[in-house]
C-alpha cells in the first residue's frame, strides 16, 4: 500500500477513535451483531412504496414511516 494512503488511513482511524457518542435517550449503541441502521436498498424500497400524490406540478411520496 502507498505510504501516503497508509498515513491518511492512520489519521482517519485515530480521528474516528476519538469520537464519543452522546444519545440523550440513552439507547444502546448498535454494533455488528445488532445493526439497527436501515440499508440504502431498504430505504429506497420504502420510499418507492410510499403512496403518491401526482399533479402537473408535483410528485411527492407521502407516508408516516
Amino acid at each position: 500500500m502507498n505510504a501516503k494512503v497508509q498515513r491518511i488511513e492512520a489519521f482517519y482511524d485515530t480521528f474516528v477513535a476519538g469520537f464519543e457518542l452522546f444519545d440523550p435517550l440513552d439507547r444502546a449503541i448498535p454494533n455488528a451483531d445488532d445493526d439497527q441502521a436501515i440499508k440504502r436498498a431498504d430505504l429506497l424500497e420504502k420510499i418507492l412504496k410510499m403512496p403518491r400524490i401526482e399533479t402537473s406540478n408535483l410528485t411527492a411520496p407521502l407516508g408516516e414511516e
